[in-house]
């Protein structure tokens, strides 16, 4: 399914398809921690999701961290589109900002990596969950309530994938 070649950045512009893997990060660009509020980051949550199975995707994981978020989406089949979502999914929720807190600037979606084969995916999906480890705001990343995942049950789930 997924070719042995080494995780490779693209540009956001760059147009992934099909049934592949990719890890995107969004950061809003004045750095105002707007995901610490459960009803807002539940508006980005079902905006992601609507959004990713819109263009034929699946979050295999998201966090959403205070100020930034990470996904890992991957396409269900050769129509699939994640770039098209992780657009769709930040227009979606750049213009709710606008409307609900204009003072929080959203950017589009960065540069995303190409998630060649299931360990890139495995590593990816380990820094994602552990960011907020990393960062010193949990102790265990089962503890950090802003993650999802469309396809693992996070809370009955171990590394390694």
């Amino acid at each position: 399914m997924f070719s042995h070649s080494p995780a490779m950045s693209t540009s956001s512009g760059s147009p992934l398809s099909g049934p592949v893997a990719a890890a995107f990060k969004v950061r809003t660009l004045n750095q105002k921690d707007i995901f610490t509020d459960p009803s807002i980051v539940k508006v980005f949550e079902d905006a992601l999701m609507t959004e990713a199975s819109r263009f034929g995707c699946d979050p295999l994981v998201y966090v959403f961290m205070p100020d930034h978020c990470h996904v890992i989406l991957r396409g269900k089949n050769r129509e699939a589109q994640p770039s098209k979502a992780m657009e769709a999914f930040t227009e979606v929720t750049r213009h709710w900002l606008s409307q609900h807190q204009p003072e929080v600037r959203w950017p589009n979606f960065g540069p995303s990596t190409l998630l060649a084969d299931q360990e890139d995916i495995s590593v990816h999906l380990h820094y994602i969950l552990d960011e907020p480890v990393r960062k010193g705001i949990v102790s265990d990343w089962k503890d950090y309530r802003f993650k999802g995942s469309a396809i693992f049950d996070l809370d009955n789930w171990w590394f390694p994938v």
